[in-house]
């Protein structure tokens, strides 16, 4: 294979040279695609003479269109060895980045290793290497498939070679052919292009030519008119400013006589000007080919073809095969010496990205162990947050508390409000004073004044208080502040749902209630006592509203512990794809501990309610003995001196109001801390709640199917991941292949 030897190679700087073999070497790798590489890319249309240019800078001897097209780009790389040693020729295929590992190894056993590349042997190593790709082939004509994005190597050595790489890219078509014609010796797949075809041949020529890092050789029939070559409008449109577009003109010896001063025009960069200039080269002829004239020669022919008029008017560095090879070999290192630390930043920034897309999709979940370790770590890492919430450890682990849920926190508060609520608005009528009363005609009624017994100094410390300190307000008036409550539209047992209010013929006190209902109940016992069930009835009666008010403030607890439970399910698996699969599996537990939750809340209200009134509480004692000290202070009072005795009647139901007050308060103080206890901390948030359902326990008890159906990996995050995976190797090769080189340049 004769060779252009030049006697200046423009990478023979050490430094300039080991960073051509390293983006070559990156090429190979698959990543000019997420990276971008310098390369120059020759591309035009048919019969534009690409193919026989390529000869010239090559010294392979191409396929011409009337023997095989190229269906695939074909990269020459040129290696400058030792002097003395051998010229060789190593052809291999590189896979295209996302080949499947199958068609991969098919091709990467593809290589072959000769001394000479005539053209004959080169049809056939293009023919073999086309039906590696799963392209037409002599012995496979009948493929669908008719472009491959995977590429043909060739590496040319020899002491007579320059450090040069060009990427052969895809040949332009302008109308596809409605027939296959077949040839006796060959295949022209160009012939049975399509629509589909012609579109496939863009995208792929877009693929190579768009990136600003490559320098587009655009080949052009000089015999035809600028402006109607395809190359040139798809390379206009990429590089709108014309920087790093290298014409070419051929068959210039083909041109009409009058035709050369358009084309010296243009040659000379005043027409259509480029940045990179424009070159003109003679290729040999198809009767040379046939004759057998070399690519030596053929460089001879050139030589004497631009010593002619009217071409020797062009500077002679822009004329020949050789002059256009040495400016490429300049263009090319100039432009891997600039792009080359932008290219080592990118791979570092690519491959932190990559891994961080991996991350997020959490690790393998294909076989049982991965599946099973990836859960039990996630249940694991869930519990651990959940006993954070819980106790209240999440304010101490950031500084940041809105990242928290912070749920102990706001089920604390939820408890006050539902003391406060109960407190003021549990009861269904306001218990009396002692501080005034009259004797009514016919029948005794007390007159219920603002002045509260429980705002006395002579009771305020001996009341029953809550934790705070605070004192039960008493005051009938504020009766009405049920009204103002978030729970407003509660009901009172027994009577008109949507407001507070009694019947029109319902009594308009809780004196009026407890002489009504003692007047109804009064049986064998004697004057002046008491029937004991009087006052299950009353206190039935009294607590009405303690359903409907622990319900609601039930079902807001309810909300922040299941809101809680999403968010700590949301935080230890997001990206996985298992949160709603997950969700699906647990649903019916957390529906079961929600409905455990107000079943035990009925229990205590009816065991409060509807059992049998039950206390050891001595508070309960005190209280009574109390109110009738209180009692008693009124009655000796001055105010009323002139009262006439309270007979058996009036001090039964003095009694039944004191009994059932003292009653009330003891069993308020114990439903509102059972409600906590047993209702909010047993059940949901206790070791059955909802934050204890997804543990490692829970992960231990799932069957090797219902782990798969769980926690296994969907096609498409499987598929994400390989590509992902695919990726990373590619660039930590692609890392270690740049530190290889930095390590040798210091």
């Amino acid at each position: 294979m004769a060779a252009t030897t030049l006697e200046i190679d423009t990478f023979a700087d050490a430094d300039a040279l080991r960073q051509l073999e390293i983006i070559d070497q990156l090429r190979e790798l698959g990543i000019g695609d997420e990276i971008g590489l310098p390369q120059l890319v020759v591309v035009g249309d048919q019969s534009s003479g690409k193919s026989s240019l390529l000869e010239g800078l090559t010294g392979l001897e191409f396929p011409t269109a009337s023997q095989l097209c190229t269906r695939f780009a074909t990269q020459v790389s040129f290696r400058r060895t030792v002097p003395g040693s051998p010229e060789k020729t190593a052809i291999s295929i590189v896979p295209a980045p996302d080949s499947d590992k199958g068609h991969r190894e098919n091709l990467e056993s593809f290589t072959r290793n000769v001394s000479e590349v005539s053209g004959l042997n080169f049809a056939s190593v293009l023919d073999e290497a086309a039906e590696r790709m799963g392209l037409p082939s002599k012995r496979s004509p009948d493929c669908a498939k008719r472009f491959s994005s995977d590429v043909l190597k060739f590496e040319i050595s020899g002491p007579t070679q320059q450090h040069l790489s060009i990427v052969d890219g895809f040949t332009t078509v302008r109308e596809p052919s409605p027939y296959i014609h077949e040839l006796a010796d060959s295949i022209d797949p160009t012939d049975m292009q399509t629509e589909e075809d012609l579109q496939l041949i863009r995208d792929l020529i877009d693929r190579y030519i768009c990136d600003s890092c490559t320098i587009i050789i655009a080949v052009l029939n000089a015999t035809n008119n600028l402006a109607n070559q395809e190359v040139f409008k798809i390379a206009r449109q990429v590089d709108k400013r014309g920087t790093r577009t290298v014409g070419v003109m051929t068959k210039l010896d083909a041109l009409q006589h009058g035709d050369e001063a358009e084309v010296l025009n243009i040659a000379a960069n005043k027409s259509f000007p480029l940045k990179l200039g424009w070159y003109c080269v003679r290729n040999r002829t198809t009767k040379e080919v046939r004759d057998g004239v070399s690519i030596q020669q053929r460089h001879e022919l050139e030589r004497h073809f631009f010593k002619a008029t009217p071409w020797n008017t062009l500077p002679s560095t822009s004329l020949g095969t050789v002059n256009l090879k040495a400016s490429l070999g300049g263009l090319l290192a100039d432009l891997v010496a600039r792009e080359f630390p932008r290219i080592r930043k990118t791979i570092s920034a690519e491959l932190e990205k990559r891994e961080s897309d991996v991350q997020q999709l959490g690790p393998p979940r294909q076989t049982f162990q991965e599946q099973m370790q990836h859960l039990t770590q996630a249940a694991v890492q869930f519990q651990a947050l959940a006993v954070s919430e819980l106790k209240a450890q999440s304010l101490h682990l950031s500084h940041d508390s809105a990242k928290h849920v912070m749920l102990r926190t706001r089920v604390r508060k939820a408890y006050e409000e539902f003391d406060n609520d109960m407190s003021r608005n549990g009861r269904t009528m306001s218990f009396l004073g002692a501080s005034r009363f009259i004797k009514m005609e016919n029948d005794v009624h007390l007159d219920f004044s603002s002045d509260d017994e429980e705002n006395s100094s002579s009771s305020s410390q001996s009341e029953y208080n809550d934790d705070s300190g605070r004192v039960e307000n008493d005051n009938p008036a504020e009766n009405t502040k049920y009204q103002k409550s978030k729970h407003k539209n509660v009901y009172f047992e027994d009577h008109g749902q949507g407001s507070p209010s009694l019947a029109k013929d319902a009594p308009r006190t809780l004196y009026d209630e407890i002489h009504q209902r003692w007047s109804r109940s009064r049986g064998t016992e004697l004057s002046g006592l008491i029937n004991p069930a009087v006052l299950e009835v009353l206190f039935q009666f009294q607590t009405s509203k303690w359903e409907p008010i622990a319900n609601s403030h039930l079902e807001e607890i309810k909300d922040m512990v299941l809101k809680c439970y999403r968010q700590l399910l949301r935080k230890v698996l997001k990206g996985t794809g298992i949160l709603e699969r997950l969700g699906d599996a647990l649903e019916s537990d957390v529906d079961y501990i929600v409905e455990r939750a107000s079943k035990e809340l009925n229990r205590i209200l009816h065991g409060e309610r509807k059992g049998i009134l039950h206390t050891t509480n001595h508070y309960f004692a005190e209280n009574i003995e109390k109110s009738r000290a209180e009692r008693a202070r009124a009655a000796a009072s001055e105010q009323y001196a002139n009262s006439e005795h309270i007979g058996n009647r009036e001090e039964a139901l003095y009694t039944i109001h004191d009994t059932l007050k003292s009653y009330y308060k003891v069993a308020l103080k114990r439903f509102i801390d059972n409600f906590g206890l047993y209702v909010v901390e047993q059940e949901l948030l206790g070791p059955a709640g909802p934050l204890s359902l997804f543990s490692p326990h829970w992960v231990a008890g799932l069957n090797a199917e219902e782990l798969a159906e769980l926690a296994g990996e969907d096609t498409q995050t499987t598929l994400t991941r390989t590509n992902l995976q695919q990726q990373i190797d590619r660039l930590r090769k692609a890392q270690d292949i740049c530190g290889k080189k930095k390590a040798s340049g210091k």
